[in-house]
């Protein structure tokens, strides 16, 4: 009896512990209201006296059927996991599923289990088929839905064996609503004459959901020479840490998201490695999301540095066309250009360039006899081994004249600058 009452004071503490979130009393009231009212229906005193009952049997068994049924590794993925994501499956903070459903052409799709936290939910999967995996009838996931919950993917890799009949992955999905009970992967499939959605449902234990290490606003703003980056807030879980803002600067687009990987996260003295960043545009502006690795169990210090960001030099480089192929050029500090060929064609002149990757060349023209001819377009663009051994950008500049150019001028360039700005992250 003494341990029945440990029990049930036990699970009273838990029930007492847990805090929904601020906004779910709005969001349930809102689809409560969407629900046509039922009429209220009497319940006998027996019913009440049995339902009691079975809520009490439930509280004392319940803890015993989650150990039971959640409390086992997930097996089969040690060669896929390192580091803090291999100690927390050794430590069973994952959920084990073990679901599976038929796929078109034979394939098998199970879901061996998940690990949740505030910042994502983590699927581990595999796909089977003895007669080899068919790439022409393939699937695409797409995302976990459930109560108050539809979250996207994000990434995640995957792994053939050695004969490919079998495909073995992780997949990182946007966090899901601590109260979902049930989960459902939603999967689109395609076939040479058809395409369908398939669902599989699972359960989900919210309170095996981990919670953040440490969520910290910064609100901070740093400037760039064609702009500003804001920092929102940082987001440290057991399986990822996650920093968030908004950019307004100048051709983001046109660097593709690589200036993110020069903003670095700095934890105890030590940089702390990134796997993945996010770029959303909207109304309001662009926002992103930049995911690093863990922060150390013991953490001193943090701060975020913008190492390396989008910049702009006007240089007013006049660059004087010579008899050879492949000659360097120094556009701005170690940015080099190489001029590979001049030329005249149908086009008009073309000059054949080879850059960094993230160098964008502005104001530029070429000087003749009878004046300066302005740039027209840009063609061909590729990424080629240049005769210093360096993979560059390639691309020829088109000018529209025939007359014989006797000079390259550049007026400034946009490339990834060095800034080394620092913003201190408090921890305690």
């Amino acid at each position: 009896m003494e341990n029945l009452e440990k029990q049930l004071a036990d699970e009273k503490a838990r029930l007492d512990s847990m805090k929904a979130p601020d906004d779910l009393e709005m969001k349930l009231t809102a689809a409560l209201n969407t629900v046509e009212p039922r009429r209220k229906r009497k319940v006998a005193f027996i019913w009440k006296v049995a339902i009691a009952a079975i809520i009490l049997v439930s509280v004392i068994s319940y803890n015993f059927n989650a150990l039971a049924y959640y409390s086992k590794k997930i097996l089969g993925f040690d060669d896929m996991l390192s580091g803090p994501l291999k100690d927390l499956n050794e430590n069973e903070m994952g959920q084990v599923v073990d679901k599976s459903v038929e796929l078109e052409g034979g394939t098998t799709l199970t879901i061996h289990g998940i690990m949740t936290d505030v910042n994502q939910l983590i699927l581990f999967y595999t796909l089977r088929n003895p007669n080899g995996i068919d790439e022409e009838n393939f699937i695409s996931f797409a995302s976990i839905t459930g109560f108050l919950t539809n979250s996207s993917i994000s990434g995640g890799p995957g792994y053939f064996n050695e004969d490919e009949t079998e495909v073995k992955g992780m997949l990182q999905f946007e966090p899901v609503n601590p109260f979902a009970k049930k989960l459902t992967l939603v999967i689109w499939q395609f076939t040479e004459d058809d395409e369908s959605t398939v669902e599989i449902t699972f359960d989900h234990d919210p309170n095996k959901a981990m919670q953040a290490n440490l969520t910290q606003p910064i609100k901070e703003t740093v400037s760039v020479d064609s702009g500003t980056i804001t920092f929102d807030v940082i987001t440290a879980s057991p399986t990822v840490t996650v920093l968030e803002g908004s950019i307004d600067v100048e051709n983001l687009d046109k660097f593709e998201g690589a200036p993110l990987h020069g903003i670095r996260l700095i934890a105890n003295g030590n940089s702390v490695g990134s796997s993945s960043y996010g770029v959303t545009t909207g109304p309001t502006g662009t926002t992103f999301d930049i995911q690093y690795h863990t922060l150390p169990e013991e953490l001193d210090s943090l701060q975020v540095m913008v190492r390396k960001f989008i910049g702009y030099e006007e240089i007013n480089k006049q660059i004087q066309f010579g008899p050879d192929k492949n000659e360097f050029f120094t556009l701005y500090e170690e940015e080099e250009m190489i001029v590979k060929q001049v030329e005249e064609t149908s086009r008009g002149i073309e000059v054949t360039i080879a850059t960094d990757e993230y160098v964008l060349l502005d104001g530029v023209s070429i000087v003749t006899k009878k004046g300066t001819i302005p740039l027209q377009t840009t063609i061909g663009e590729d990424y080629s081994m240049q005769i210093n051994g360096v993979y560059m950008k390639e691309r020829t500049l088109v000018f529209d004249t025939t007359e014989t150019p006797e000079q390259l001028s550049i007026e400034g360039i946009h490339f990834l600058k060095t800034y080394n700005k620092t913003i201190d992250i408090p921890v305690k």
